[in-house]
Parts: C-alpha cells; structure tokens; sequence
C-alpha cells in the first residue's frame, strides 16, 4: 500500500486529498484500513498519475500550493484501483464553499466507474457544503463495488469560475480480506541450536498481503506455548535471519512461527526446536575461611549438559585473570593453598553440540589466613630473647598472625623479653598481652639496636597490645623513620590497665598508636611515658587525647615537649612533669586534670593564639594538688599562659603545694585568664599563695567554691589619657570562704599615683583577736575574721574601702548596729570603721595604715545583744573516729550561757539533737568542750551547735562538715613477691604491719600514699600485711618467694 496526499483549489477552496494508490499488475497491492503518511506537495508535476479536465492550475496561498479547478468542466480523476480483495471499503472527504454560498454552484458530485473510466454507471453521489468551513467527514460506501479496476471522479458542474466548492481530507479505506491470504508452516535451518545462535526461518506466504505488512519469527517457551511468544526476527519476506535469546533456558520442544502485520495472519508451527543452554555452578557458594595449610569445603560441579572437559582455575580478583590449578579436572575439588590471601576458584566446562562453547561457573572466595596460634612465654631457652623459639610454649618463634601471652604460669619471677636487634622483617602480631596478674614484673623492650621502620604490628580488632599492672613496654626502637610499634586496627585496642606503663624512649612517631589508646575503666591510672632521647625537643600528640597518668621524662639531657591544636586534651590520672623536662601545651583548647599536676620540671599552657580561652581544669574525684616547680609570670620557666582561665570543678578540692599565678594581658585583652570556681575548695598556704597578675578575672564563683588560705591580687594602676594619674578606681574581689561557704571580700581602691600595688586577703574560721574595744563596740566576731595586707607596689594609694560579706552563720540580727572593726599588727584596740550595709555586705573606709601593716577585719556590733555570738565560740570541730564522729569547741569568753546543744543533719537543712553539754555560765577565759556521737552514719554528716541563754535566748554556731567514711582501699603488688612489695595506699597517713602464720608482726611502719616494703629479708612463705587508716583495718595475704 502506498499513501499520497494532495491539497487543492477548486475555485480558490483548498482541498487536501488523502490517497490510498494502490497499483495494479504483477505488484498487487491494495487497500489498509486508515494510517495513511502524505507523499506529494500538491503541485500538478507531483500528480501525474492522476487525470485532469477542465480549467485546473495550482496557485500558492500563504507558501503552500493548491490545485484549482475554476468551471464547470473541471475534473479530476484517480489512477485505477483493484477493489476485488477488499471489504469495508469507503470513500472519506471534506468539502466548503468557495467565494459565496450557492447550492447549484457549491455542490461537489462524486461518481464511480467499475470498468476503468468507460462508463460511470456505478454510483453518482453529492456533497452541499452551507459555508467556507469545512463540514465534517463525509462517507461514501463503497462496499458493493468488487471491480478490479476502479476509477473516482471528482467534478463541481455548477461552478462557474467564480462560486465553486472546495474539497479536502479525501481518503479510501478498505481491509484486505484475510481468506485470500496465508502462511505456510515455516522450516527450520537447524533442529538444535545453541541459546544466543542464529537460526534462519523460511516460510511460503499466499495471497496479497497488505502495504508495509512484516513478517516475524516467533519462539515458544520451553513447553512449546505461544502464550507469551518471544519476537526472534523480521523480514519484508521469506527468509527470516532469526536470533534464539541468550536467555532461553534447554528445552527440546520449542516451536516457531510466523505472523504477519497486514493482515494479522500467523502460520503453523514448526517442526519441535532443541535449545541447548549450558549451565554450570560450584556448591556451596559461600566465601570460606580457612587456615594456611590446611584444607576447606569440597567444591562440586554442576553442568547441564553434560560436558566435554573441565578444569578448575583460581584468581585473586572475582574479575580474573584465571589461572588453570593443575590436574584438577575432576567434578570436585578441595581448596588448598600455600600462601595466605583471598582466592577466587571456578570451574571452566567445555560443552559439545549444538553449542561447542567453554562456560565458566560462579566465582567462590576462599580466605586462608594465618594460624591464630597463642604463644606463652616459658622462658626455656636463654630467658631473654623474643625470638629464641625454646622461650615459647609451643617452642616456635613469633611470626605473623600469632598471639602472645605472657605471665607467671612457667617463670613466676620478674623476667624481661628482649625484641630483636638489627633490621628484622616487620611483624605483625595478632596480639601481645602481657599480664604479671599480681606477680613479679614483666618488662618487653624493643631494643635501640632495632633499626626497622614500623617494625612491630598487632591487627585484633579488640585487646590487640595490653599491659596489666606491673607490665611494661619500653619502646626504645632505633629505625630512621615510621612508626615502630603500632595498632594496624582502629579501635581502643591498646589498654594500659592501671599499675602498667607503656614508655616511648624513641623519637619515632607514637601518634598512631595514640588513636588506639583505651579510656576504658581500670586505666585511670596507666601510665603513658614520653622519655625521648637523641634530641632537645620533641613534638608530642596531645590535640584531641585522653591519656590515664602521663609522664614527661628527661632520660638522656634536658628535653623540651610541645604540643598544639584545637581540641581538648583529658589527663583522668596524674600529670607529671620530670626534673630535666619541660612540657609547652600550644593548644587552643581545655585542659582536664582528673589527678594531681606534679611539676618537677617545667609546665607551660601558652595557647598560640589569643583569641580562644581554654581553661585548665581540675575535676577529678579524689583531692587533687598541684606541686613542684611555681607556676608564674608569663616571664618564668613554668607558668600558665595570659589568657589561661583556672577552673575548680571538684567537691573534694584543690591544694596548692607551690604557689601558682594566674595571669592576664592587658585591661583590654578580651580574653583575659583567672579563676572559675564551681565545685570545692582551693587551699592555698603561705608557702604556696594563689596570686591573680593584673587584669586577671574572677569568672564564676558557686556558693561553696572558694579559696581557702591566702589569696594575692595585683593591680596596674595606668595613667589615663593626657595626664599622669591613674585612669580609674579598680575593685579587687577576692573569692575567698570559709566553713563550705564563699565569703567574698572586695577592696575598691583609689589610687593617688600610677604604678602597682598588690594586696593579699584570707579568710580564717575563729574569733577575732582578743583585743581591746572602743566605747563604740561592744564585742567583734567570734566567728570568723579576715587578715587584709598591702604586700608592696609603686603606686601610692590615696584611699580604699574593703566589704565584708554577710552570711547567716555570722548571726547578725541588727543591721543598723552592725559595724566593721580593723586592727593592725602594731595596735592592741579594735578601731571602729562603722560602715554601710549593701547588697548582703558591709562596705568601709580601710584605714591608711593599710599600706604599712597588716590588719585583721571583722563583723563587730554597736549594740549590746544583738550580733555575733554573746558566748564567744573560738572553734567548733568535727572529726571521724573510727566509727564515731568527736565534737570539740572552744570559748574565749560567756556571759549567762546556760548549756549547747549539738545537732546532726544528713542534708544540710533538717538537724536533729545528738547531745547537750551544761555551758560554764559566766566565763572571761579560755574553755574547752567535747562531745562524742557514737552512732554517727557513715555517710557526709553535717553538724551545728546552738547556745542556750539563761533567759531562753539562742544562737546557733557555724555548721561544720564531716565526709563520708569511705571504704579503705588499698592496693598490693606484686603477689608473689621476693625483694620488694608495693603497697598502693590512699592519700591519708596509714600504718602497716607484716605478720607471718602465726600473727607475729615481722615488720612495722607508716605511710601517706604508694609506698615499697622491702621484704627481701623475710623467709619464704605466706604474710599477712595489715593495713590500718582513720579506725579501719584491711588485710592482704601474700606470697614470700
């Protein structure tokens, strides 16, 4: 079938002609139903198989050309159509006036000849359009007209060149009759073929088939339904180069046929179709894990069909290359190799007819590793060296893989392994554990002789390097470059349990072995131990660390550690700076201290840059001290840097053994350092003073976080702008406290001259000095009083105020006669400063004799009842005996006191009466009182006393605290031991004693904290050391080797 399209005029009117041309003769097309593609332009030259009469011309309209026809004896004519192997035929068009409506002049007669244009007998039809619009589609039937040679004539008789009718969209449709038509049963070049092969498809096709008609090939499934056929092929005619599916599945009676598109005819089946589909797998499927030398699962072959030859092959890429394992052709096979690695085996089949193919199964991952074997240390051959076989059980030497223990289960004295010297191969260890489980003490050393670059690796996932208490880890490694001992496997699988150390005597890199580093519970106190050697600096890894206790040595000559960063460094044990040693931390992040800084050597916290304010943190849950060298000025060898903030973060306190100052840039820096105090008590002493360098600030101060002994503040007092004078009047607060209460006292100065000055101020919990009273007085604080002195500078201070905080426990009932008293060190009469109460103080003038002496302060009253104590309390403790809890207090002097109650709370707030004492009554001298309460918990204990009068009136005294009693813990080390045994007791004075069998005490002595016994004197046998501290008592059997 071939379609055409015309558009034309007739008189003007554009008629656009669909056409369904179908030849005559040997070629024997004919007509399809609809879907018809237009092929010509519309000029008369593109038309020359159709016949014209009349006044026919083609004129362009709005770039398009159109036919027109422009009298009466216009006429067009079709080319000849066979009609005889159609049904359904029709004649479709459109028609519109033309320059007016005119029916005689409008109408469009269409007639039909049956015997090629000799006459037009066949059918006379007409078509009125009523406006220049097309009307719509208009149909003839022309289903009665079974003539092979069929003529359309158009003609507008009525048009008279100016009124005519315009046609357009003319189509003939028609469908092939399909009983003149069909296929026959196509033949198969092959009766068996390969799934993926070609197969050639012929068949006979009878009849005339339609215009654009396709023949395909199409393929059963395997059971030979064409339910849901597979398209294998295409071709305008017989043969069809045909495809069978790579897909396919084996099957021996598949089956084909042809289809056509026009019309839609199928033929008969084919004769049955073998498809062959080589199949092969290897079972079990799964990876598999397997030791070297020895053997894994029996692989096994499945092929379908069967095959001609097989080998099996192996790669070690699930990609390939493979290469042929030699003489295993067999249907199974069992993986071995000589090497450890992953492995990739298959099977490769050779298959014969129809496919003559080479098929290759799935791939299956076979992982030998290395023999996990443990190795313990027997110490049977020279007792020393790693790599001595007859020192392990089993007697071989250390290699890849293996895993290592050593303890006490053959050697139950101290012993030491030796690594190897030279350029040994690198190892790599799956673990060492070294673990004196409470013996003697068992030190690894890797040797400086050792001269290879990342010699020593341990890959477990967990426990890869552990040291219990007692081990140690000396790396001493003499290679050029790397990273000498390493965990190759991330995770905190290095431990160095409390009472263990690892020590780097390397000035190799340990960063590495640092990201492994375990916080796991049990390590707060393993030591980590820098003692590089072979240089005066090194650079260490603390940005971003957790270590337990960490320790900075100088082995081999003085030695300087820094460190920078941006992220915190935790030490949760001591930090401890070694004579000889100096530790410089740059970083711009906080320190945490969770154990004591103990500066033997140099410390230095001198962020890089001054934009941040880290702060050094003292949060630990023991006391804690910082000790040793003084931390200074900026200027000194030791010091915290200018914008370093002290914070105080644990209840049970901070004790300064060596002075410490906290120092600051200039007024305007904005991130000066100083002091954060949020938990605990910060004891100072004279030898060990807290000082605050000019400019330093008081952060936060909690309400029982104070300073406790004496506290030193400096001031620069500089000139303001155009002038010599100091710029304004500076306020000193001094964060001070007493009896687990902050007391803050404050000095406002006003400077007369430039220059500096600095002032110390402490707190003390007992009465004013007995000294005289003015007339204005009637008696001073028996509570407490504060100690204020200038302690130099060159700035001459023209007048100053201190404020005297105001707590409950100073039991003032009258503000308006409440008064500061101050005395200096020369005077033997309280002066009476008055004051102004403010804001829960009292503010006065200082006396100008500030600047020379020192002097006492204290709350004093005007008025006779009312105030501090009437009974004057001196001191009031609390102490624990053994299971007992002694109250003692003092008086200086009483007036009509008739007895004191003592009383007991658990919380702080709700007390209860434990106990009373009858008062002396009337009093001038010095008393003393005691009271014991034998059934005092065990837990934190608060006490009070309260002072009855003779009148009935009351007072109550400071509230003192007790801690809880807590559990002795004390820790023994090594057991056995044979020359000394390590006692890790607590910080408080304890005594101990070594009894044998019998209970006779072979030894005696006292301690405050670690101690070492030597009992190398004693016989071998079982001791019983006791250890005695605050009324309790703990015994520790033990071993005399």
């Amino acid at each position: 079938m071939i379609t055409t399209s015309s558009t034309f005029w007739s008189c003007g009117l554009m008629l656009r002609v669909w056409w369904l041309v179908m030849l005559l003769g040997s070629s024997s097309l004919g007509l399809a139903q609809s879907a018809i593609t237009p092929v010509h332009t519309g000029r008369l030259a593109d038309f020359t198989a159709w016949n014209y009469g009349g006044d026919v011309s083609t004129q362009t309209v709005s770039s398009n050309d159109y036919l027109r026809l422009l009298n009466s004896a216009a006429t067009v004519t079709t080319p000849t159509f066979n009609f005889a192997n159609y049904t359904s035929k029709s004649l479709n068009f459109r028609v519109r006036t033309f320059n007016g409506v005119d029916a005689a002049k409008n109408t469009i007669t269409v007639t039909v000849s049956a015997d090629n244009g000799a006459t037009w007998a066949a059918g006379s039809y007409t078509r009125t359009p009523g406006s220049s619009t097309l009307t719509a589609v208009s149909t003839i039937d022309l289903s009665g007209i079974n003539a092979t040679q069929v003529k359309i004539r158009f003609q507008s008789l009525g048009a008279d060149g100016a009124v005519g009718v315009g046609i357009d969209d003319i189509a003939i449709t028609g469908t092939i009759n399909s009983a003149n038509v069909n296929i026959g049963a196509p033949v198969l070049s092959e009766a068996a073929v390969c799934a993926g092969a070609n197969l050639n498809v012929a068949f006979a096709a009878n009849g005339t088939f339609g215009s654009g008609n396709v023949f395909t090939a199409q393929l059963s499934d395997a059971a030979g339904s064409f339910a849901n056929p597979t398209s294998i092929g295409s071709a305008a005619a017989s043969p069809i180069a045909a495809v069978v599916p790579g897909n396919a599945v084996a099957g021996t009676v598949y089956l084909v046929r042809v289809v056509a598109s026009n019309p839609g005819v199928s033929s008969p089946n084919s004769a049955a179709l073998q498809v062959a589909k080589p199949i092969v797998s290897v079972a079990p499927a799964g990876v598999q894990s397997i030791a070297l030398g020895s053997s894994g699962l029996v692989l096994t072959a499945t092929e379908t069909p069967g095959v001609t030859k097989r080998q099996w092959a192996m790669a070690t890429s699930a990609a390939g290359p493979f290469t042929a394992i030699a003489g295993e052709v067999g249907a199974t096979y069992t993986p071995s190799f000589s090497a450890a690695g992953s492995y990739y085996v298959v099977v490769q089949s050779e298959f014969g007819g129809p496919c003559n193919t080479t098929v290759r199964s799935n791939a299956v991952q076979v992982n030998v590793t290395l023999p996990k074997t443990l190795l313990r240390w027997d110490g049977g051959g020279d007792r020393v060296s790693f790599t001595d076989p007859n020192n392990w059980s089993p007697d071989l030497v250390p290699a890849d893989g293996y895993d290592l223990l050593l303890d006490h289960t053959f050697v139950t004295s101290a012993y030491q392994v030796m690594l190897p010297t030279g350029a040994p191969v690198p190892l790599s260890l799956s673990s060492m554990v070294v673990n004196p489980n409470g013996g003697a003490a068992i030190t690894v050393t890797l040797p400086s002789g050792n001269t290879t670059d990342d010699y020593l690796r341990f890959t477990r996932a967990t426990d890869a390097l552990v040291l219990h208490s007692g081990a140690t880890f000396v790396n001493n490694s003499g290679s050029g470059a790397g990273t000498p001992v390493d965990v190759s496997t991330a995770g905190s699988n290095f431990v160095v349990y409390n009472g263990a150390a690892y020590v780097h005597r390397t000035n190799r890199s340990v960063s590495a072995l640092l990201d492994n580093l375990s916080a796991t519970d049990g390590t707060e106190n393993g030591l980590f131990a820098f003692e590089t050697i072979g240089t005066s600096s090194s650079t260490v890894s603390l940005n971003g660390r957790t270590f337990g206790r960490l320790a900075f040595r100088a082995v081999a000559g003085n030695i300087s550690y820094s460190s920078s960063g941006t992220n915190a460094l935790t030490i949760r044990g001591n930090l401890e700076i070694e004579p000889g040693a100096t530790l410089v931390i740059n970083l711009n992040a906080d320190v945490t201290l969770r154990g004591n800084l103990i500066n033997n050597g140099n410390f230095r916290f001198s962020p890089s840059s001054s934009t941040a304010r880290p702060r050094l943190i003292f949060a630990g849950t023991t006391p804690q001290t910082i000790s040793g060298t003084a931390l200074g000025g900026t200027t000194s060898s030791s010091y915290l840097g200018a914008n370093v903030v002290l914070q105080l973060n644990n209840n049970l306190g901070l004790s300064l053994a060596t002075p410490v100052t906290l120092n600051a840039g200039a007024a305007s820096a904005a991130n000066n350092g100083g002091l954060e105090l949020l938990s605990g008590k910060l004891s100072s002493s004279a030898s060990a003073p807290l000082t605050m360098a000019p400019n330093a600030l008081v952060i936060n101060t909690a309400a029982n976080s104070y300073v406790s002994g004496p506290m030193i503040r400096e001031v620069a007092l500089v000139a303001s702008t155009g002038a010599e004078q100091p710029a304004s009047n500076p306020v000193l607060d001094f964060p001070v406290g007493t009896a687990e209460r902050t007391r803050t006292v404050s000095l406002t100065l006003s400077p007369g001259s430039t220059g500096t000055a600095s002032y110390l101020v402490e707190a003390l919990e007992q009465a004013a000095p007995a000294l005289g009273l003015p007339a204005t007085l009637e008696r001073v604080s028996a509570v407490r009083h504060y100690r204020v002195q200038r302690l130099g500078g060159s700035a001459t201070i023209a007048q100053a105020s201190i404020a005297l905080p105001i707590a409950t426990d100073d039991f003032v009932s009258n503000l308006a006669g409440l008064r500061v008293a101050a005395a200096g060190k020369e005077q033997s009469t309280f002066s009476d400063l008055q004051g102004t109460v403010n804001n829960g103080a009292i503010v006065a003038p200082v006396p100008t004799g500030l600047n020379t002496q020192a002097y006492v302060f204290a709350l004093a009253s005007a008025v006779g009842a009312n105030n501090p104590l009437p009974v004057e309390l001196t001191a009031f403790t609390a102490a624990r005996q053994q299971q007992h809890v002694l109250l003692r207090w003092q008086t200086a002097q009483e007036l009509n006191s008739a007895w004191f109650e003592v009383q007991r709370s658990t919380d702080g707030s709700r007390f209860v009466g434990v106990g009373r004492v009858a008062a002396a009554g009337q009093s001038a001298g010095l008393r003393e009182y005691r009271l014991l309460d034998a059934d005092a918990p065990a837990g934190r204990l608060y006490y009070r006393m309260q002072q009855f009068d003779t009148d009935g009136k009351s007072t109550f005294s400071p509230v003192v605290t007790v801690a809880a009693q807590r559990p002795l813990t004390v820790g023994v080390y090594p057991n056995p031991a044979s020359e000394v045994l390590h006692i890790d007791a607590p910080g408080a004075a304890v005594r101990w004693q070594v009894r044998n069998h019998l209970g006779q005490v072979r030894l005696q002595g006292s301690a405050a904290g670690p101690t070492a016994i030597k009992i190398s004197n004693l016989p071998a046998g079982v001791y019983f050391l006791h250890v005695l501290s605050e009324g309790q008592h703990t015994e520790h059997k033990f071993i005399k080797r």
